[in-house]
């Protein structure tokens, strides 16, 4: 594997683990449920965009994470049981990045699982990736 493409996606997923404990430290002690669910969208893009650039891929230059998961189940199909998961977390980025309305208030049970879910599909990349 060329290592420029290793030293790349290594980047990528060192910020999406500040992102994902992030958003658990946040949501242990109950902070701003927009900032929790903004991290949560961080951490899955870029643990996507870090797997597809380790395989050679060029990621696509979007947030929108449904995109970024099917190219990224094209290398693992397992990846695919988390489309719907990322399709309905990219509000996440859209309505706390560019606000154009009221403030939205997650539920801590909504984010929780969301969370879950993030932990289990970057876990699932970081065990195909170790050892590579």
């Amino acid at each position: 594997m060329d290592e420029g493409l290793k030293e790349q996606a290594g980047a990528w997923f060192e910020r999406g683990t500040h992102d994902i404990e992030t958003a658990q430290l946040l949501l242990d002690k109950q902070g701003y449920t927009d900032i929790i669910a903004f991290h949560i969208h961080q951490a899955v893009e870029k643990y996507l965009k870090g797997y597809l650039v380790f395989n050679g891929k060029r990621h696509h230059d979007t947030h929108e994470l449904k995109l970024l998961v099917k190219a990224a189940a094209e290398l693992d199909q397992g990846l695919s049981r988390h489309v719907g998961f990322c399709d309905r977390i990219t509000r996440y980025y859209v309505q706390e990045c560019y606000p154009s309305g009221p403030l939205i208030e997650y539920s801590y049970q909504e984010l929780a699982q969301d969370l879950k879910e993030a932990w289990e599909l970057t876990n699932r990349i970081k065990g195909m990736l170790s050892g590579r």
